[in-house]
């Protein structure tokens, strides 16, 4: 049955077969409103509305207001001249470091686009493009909440970086002393929820980015 409410999100640099599988399979096993695809060029859209029914795709510098490729890249430079590193656009994972995080940021501030009618689901599944589905998968429990998958490793910048990010935040857990529990946490077999996929809620991600900011 179509997840009424539930729309997709997939950032792709650019169209390939295996992104191609990817929609698809979304289209088949996770049966989504709408899948949402932003990408790198306009042109590329017109691929990717063909590989599955119900696509609406954006360039990723008109997707959200103020979301662009070039401010992220700013950004990191005022950041980089601060610290004394060196100017290129390093590559990380294969993609340009401004790149990487800018799909970070358009997963997070998604809910804030105005390009979409009708608005983003509150609860919204990110998925990485080259994954992809072999058989249905369930995203929330009877009771309703979302199922959070597990596996992938243990990133330790991850873990650095998350830390710094939240460390002025109040918005964490209460521990049992009362106070904000702001540590990462893993999944109880010791992996971590770095699992390619994961269903936001527009509440959470508004706190986060409040919490960076």
């Amino acid at each position: 049955a179509m997840m009424r409410e539930l729309d997709a999100l997939v950032v792709a640099a650019k169209p390939t077969c295996a992104n191609k599988l990817a929609l698809m399979s979304l289209r088949q096993y996770a049966n989504p409103r709408r899948i949402i695809v932003v990408t790198t060029e306009r042109r590329f859209c017109e691929k990717f509305k063909t590989a599955a029914d119900g696509i609406e795709c954006f360039h990723e510098d008109e997707f959200v207001d103020g979301v662009t490729k070039e401010r992220t890249a700013d950004a990191i430079e005022k950041f980089r001249t601060k610290t004394k590193e060196s100017k290129n656009d390093k590559n990380f994972m294969g993609r340009s470091l401004s790149g990487w995080y800018l799909q970070q940021f358009i997963k997070l501030s998604a809910h804030k686009t105005k390009r979409l009618n009708p608005p983003l689901s509150k609860h919204y599944l990110v998925w990485d493009s080259d994954m992809i589905l072999l058989r249905p998968m369930k995203l929330f429990d009877s009771g309703g909440r979302a199922v959070r998958a597990i596996g992938g490793n243990v990133v330790p910048s991850y873990k650095r970086t998350y830390e710094r990010l939240m460390s002025g935040s109040t918005t964490g857990r209460k521990n049992d002393d009362g106070e904000v529990d702001n540590a990462v946490h893993y999944a109880d077999d010791g992996t971590s929820f770095v699992a390619h996929q994961m269903l936001f809620d527009a509440d959470v991600a508004e706190e986060m980015l409040s919490a960076f900011a």
